[in-house]
């Protein structure tokens, strides 16, 4: 049957005194029930027919073809259900839909109107946030969509660079078939990395309902900062395991790649925070604002 863990989180506690000698020191609650999370193993996996005369005539160049396929699968699936686990369990700390006005992002149009995009002010905040939850923010996550708002954006196109001032780091991020293990990052100002990836939450030509409405069809995504020293826990109960076997009725032989595992933001979700439903365009927020004083 499927393996099953739970991983409570608690509260943090404080140390009391100054006590007499003689005095009991209270018990102090860790409140283990709070957010507690399950883990619950589940297969994942790809299968292929290979014809029997590939391997009959040693074509091993073309077999491997097959088997980089599958495995790049298996690592594109499991970026995806990270993601997915972040984008589900995080704390929201910013969602244009809602209809509090709190909740909204501070990017602007060119007429100062909020206008649901996203701004520097914004990150600043979500990475405040992950500090007060007791988590130091050490990556921030896009959307390549996203990404190219972030590099049109006059401070978040600052805070792609790094060293030297102004920064020695510009530009194009590296093309792979996994945005986790190819070096796609970033380091920022904060001390942080950008990570791009197409499995970032992204919603194509859609309409909010409710929130910062008016603007009608546009594309929406989500933006994440998160701690990775509390991140994702990975529960396995069987690695990368490789099956073969013949169908001799159609003079095929199937392989077939699985694991079973469970993934899991740690503490609850409370190690990383997401902005929702942040409209990918162009946020016009002034860089500064000049006064003119008139002289009396």
């Amino acid at each position: 049957g499927a393996k099953i863990m739970q991983f409570p989180s608690f509260a943090g506690i404080r140390a009391g005194g100054p006590f007499a000698p003689t005095q009991e020191i209270p018990e102090s609650d860790l409140g283990f029930t709070l957010h507690t999370s399950e883990l619950r193993v589940r297969k994942w996996g790809v299968r292929v027919a290979v014809e029997e005369d590939i391997i009959k005539d040693s074509q091993w160049d073309l077999l491997s073809l097959y088997l980089d396929a599958m495995r790049n699968a298996m690592k594109r699936r499991k970026e995806e259900r990270i993601w997915f686990e972040y984008e589900d369990k995080s704390q929201v700390f910013i969602d244009n839909s809602l209809t509090a006005s709190t909740n909204w992002s501070k990017g602007r149009s060119s007429g100062n109107a909020l206008n649901g995009t996203f701004d520097h002010e914004d990150l600043i905040d979500m990475i405040a946030g992950l500090g007060a939850n007791g988590f130091t923010a050490s990556h921030v996550v896009v959307h390549p969509l996203m990404w190219a708002v972030f590099q049109k954006d006059p401070f978040l196109s600052f805070q792609m660079l790094w060293k030297g001032g102004m920064g020695q780091h510009f530009g194009s991020y590296p093309q792979g078939k996994d945005s986790i293990t190819d070096g796609s990052q970033f380091m920022v100002p904060f001390g942080i990395q950008t990570i791009v990836t197409p499995f970032q939450a992204m919603t194509l030509g859609t309409t909010l309902t409710t929130g910062v409405t008016g603007f009608g069809s546009a594309n929406y995504g989500s933006v994440t900062v998160l701690d990775d020293n509390a991140g994702i826990i990975e529960l396995v109960q069987e690695g990368l395991t490789m099956k073969e076997w013949p169908d001799n009725a159609r003079d095929i032989r199937s392989i077939q790649i699985h694991e079973k595992y469970d993934l899991m933001v740690v503490d609850g979700g409370r190690s990383s925070v997401v902005a929702k439903n942040i409209r990918v365009d162009r946020n016009w927020q002034a860089a500064f604002t000049i006064r003119n004083i008139p002289v009396s």
